[in-house]
């Protein structure tokens, strides 16, 4: 009741003007002043009493508390508030002031009725999966095994009285047995001869051309 007392005289006492106001010789300043929901103000409080409490109050319903400082020596504060969200836009005063009626400042701030820009937030990009490399096997390494050459029989040179055909190497019966005969015949023949020499002499023929069958 008290603050809404001292504000309620403060802004019937004095005016205020864009961007600065003052009571006597005390005003305050504010950067800027205009702004959305959200705008960052600094103000500063000027010529105010030394070393005392003040709080900035914005005008609007439910006269919320934008900030509180203390003047130095000179009377002089800097303070530094946000601008809550109102319904609506329009022209609002914030007051400066330290409830004792010593010090009622009040400064107009024109909100704009639009929401501030969000600030876009980076989307998480989320790396395709890669392929797995596919670490092929260990083939076996195949044993090359020397191969073992075949010996291979030397045909021999047949001897005389062998068969070519025949599976051992001894003589061929067959021959043995024509060249006996033949052996036979010969001696048989060389014997009769000895003899008998007249069988082995031709008798003269005295007609030469007819043929003799006498021996």
């Amino acid at each position: 009741m008290v603050a809404a007392l001292a504000i309620a005289i403060g802004a019937v006492t004095f005016g205020f003007d864009s961007g600065r106001a003052s009571a006597d010789d005390k005003y305050a300043t504010l950067d800027p002043d205009s702004g959305v929901v959200g705008t960052v103000v600094n103000a500063e409080l000027f010529n105010a009493p030394a070393n005392d409490a003040i709080t900035v109050i914005f005008k609007i319903p439910g006269d919320p508390v934008l900030a509180t400082g203390t003047t130095d020596a000179d009377g002089h504060a800097a303070l530094t508030f946000t601008i809550p969200y109102v319904p609506g836009g329009g022209t609002w005063p914030v007051y400066f002031t330290n409830f004792k009626c010593s010090c009622q400042v009040q400064v107009p701030f024109t909100l704009i009725n639009s929401r501030p820009t969000p600030i876009p937030t980076a989307t998480p990009t989320i790396p395709l999966p890669t392929a797995t490399p596919v670490i092929p096997l260990p083939t076996a390494t195949p044993t090359v095994v020397p191969a073992t050459p075949t010996a291979t029989p030397t045909p021999g040179v047949p001897v005389l009285g062998t068969g070519l055909g025949g599976s051992g190497g001894g003589p061929n019966v067959g021959i043995l047995a024509l060249g006996g005969m033949a052996v036979i015949s010969i001696l048989a023949l060389f014997g009769a001869t000895r003899r008998h020499p007249a069988m082995a002499r031709v008798s003269d023929d005295p007609d030469p051309d007819e043929y003799s069958t006498h021996v």
